[in-house]
């Protein structure tokens, strides 16, 4: 660290500062910097749909889950109609139908069980009187035996068919397969309406939070005139000036070597006492292609009727330090003129204890240094 010595001083005329004479103080400035000011909520809100839009309100503010947009709104009307009516249709027309379709179906099976059955008993016949079985043959099938086991082969295929029948006629026309068959079409339905409800939620467009809502689109002559939107454009905006919030990058390394929690970011006013935001939170962002630190500080409820102004753009703002204990801040320039070779030296932490002995520095400003005695900063 580097000082301009002022001719004529010597060290010796330390011994001469009046730390007395100096304010006490429990922060310090650390310099001015840029900072934004914006609303804590802040968003725009894009479209998430394409087709026409119908605005329902005006610029204004309204509170969390106002209706302000819907989209396509008698397209969606018809929709829900068509959905009530194909309900109703399936309470009048297909569960009866359902069950007329089982009743047909019970009934071709039950057929064709009972022939099954009369061939059967038939076979059991033939194969009682062998000779009936070459004369239901034919003569091809040759002598008696061949004939027997070809019937028998033949009753064993209609047993088969049988047996297969018999399961299906447990299921088919029973109450159970009603059941299933009604629930299969509910449940087509169901999944039908949950689309369309889904669809009706996303066509109305609903504010996510109370606030000032701003249209950015250019709005037409006509308020019953909709716009033609597509996926994504920017409609509006939404900001809550209830809850601000600033922030500044931390472009100074000294600025990074602060404790956080002691942070105040402190804007001046032409009249009146400067308001103030504490330190909130730090993020990380890419500025002009480059990785950034950024700290948010947040207002307290009760400035940001006044806070409001500073919206729009950068401000100046100063980066205070509350201090762990009340201190007396000494002008820099004061302690490099009373000792300026061993601050040029030392540095401003060393060279306070060196300088003054019985003080000590426990925080360096931009223009001012915060020195306490060691026995007040024991105690």
């Amino acid at each position: 660290m580097a000082f301009f010595l002022v001719p004529g001083v010597t060290v010796s005329q330390a011994e001469n500062l009046d730390f007395s004479k100096y304010p006490r103080a429990s922060e310090i400035s650390y310099g001015g910097v840029v900072a934004q000011v914006r609303p804590k909520q802040y968003i725009k809100l894009k479209a998430p749909l394409s087709g026409s839009l119908h605005l329902k309100v005006k610029n204004g503010t309204y509170e969390k889950g106002t209706v302000w947009a819907e989209f396509e709104p008698e397209q969606i009307a018809l929709e829900r109609e068509a959905m009530e009516l194909t309900k109703s249709l399936h309470k009048l027309k297909e569960m009866p139908m359902v069950r007329l379709e089982m009743a047909d179906s019970r009934a071709v099976l039950e057929n064709r069980r009972d022939e099954l059955q009369r061939n059967l008993a038939m076979m059991d016949e033939i194969l009682a009187e062998p000779d009936l079985a070459a004369l239901y043959l034919g003569e091809e099938h040759g002598d008696v035996g061949n004939s027997q086991s070809t019937v028998r082969e033949m009753q064993a295929r209609l047993q088969t068919q049988l047996s297969a029948l018999e399961d299906a006629l447990a299921f088919v026309g029973t109450a159970e397969q009603e059941r299933v068959e009604l629930r299969l079409a509910q449940l087509q339905i169901d999944r039908k309406d949950t689309e369309l409800q889904r669809k009706e939620q996303e066509s109305k467009l609903k504010l996510p939070f109370s606030g000032d809502l701003r249209y950015l689109a250019e709005l037409p002559d006509d308020p019953e005139t909709p716009l033609i939107m597509q996926s994504g454009d920017e409609i509006a905006e939404i900001s809550d000036f209830s809850t601000l919030e600033c922030d500044m990058v931390v472009s100074r390394s000294v600025m990074r070597h602060l404790p956080t929690s002691s942070l105040i970011l402190e804007f001046p006013r032409q009249s009146g006492p400067p308001l103030r935001a504490e330190f909130e939170r730090k993020e990380s962002a890419e500025l002009f292609g480059k990785p950034e630190l950024i700290y948010i500080f947040g207002f307290p409820s009760e400035l940001a009727g006044p806070a409001r102004q500073l919206i729009g753009g950068r401000v100046s703002a100063n980066v205070i330090v509350k201090l762990s204990t009340e201190a007396i801040l000494v002008p820099k320039l004061d302690l490099v003129r009373s000792a300026p070779e061993i601050f040029s030296q030392k540095g401003w932490l060393v060279g306070v204890e060196s300088a003054f002995p019985g003080f000590r520095a426990i925080a360096v400003g931009q223009s001012q240094v915060a020195v306490v005695s060691i026995s007040s900063a024991d105690d």
